[in-house]
């Protein structure tokens, strides 16, 4: 499978999605194997796409802040 995402820093979504047109219209799948599969995620951060920020609504970096889960997760109580 071939993941191509676009606008997790918000910004970056109006390049992100010409390489996504382009990679449709161009019909570059068709290089791919039979039965490879290709998804499109347009726009991952909507918000940071139209206000041009590299954060969402709520100030939080997509492509930064992660959870760990080989760690343990916190009890939610502070």
């Amino acid at each position: 499978m071939l993941l191509l995402i676009s606008g997790t820093h918000g910004v970056e979504g109006f390049c992100g999605s010409g390489v996504q047109v382009s990679y449709l219209t161009d019909r570059l799948h068709d290089a791919f194997p039979p039965g490879t599969a290709t998804l499109l995620i347009y726009a991952l951060n909507p918000y940071g796409f139209a206000w041009r920020r590299r954060v969402n609504e709520d100030s939080i970096d997509r492509n930064r802040n992660f959870r760990d889960f080989n760690v343990p997760l916190p009890d939610g109580s502070a």
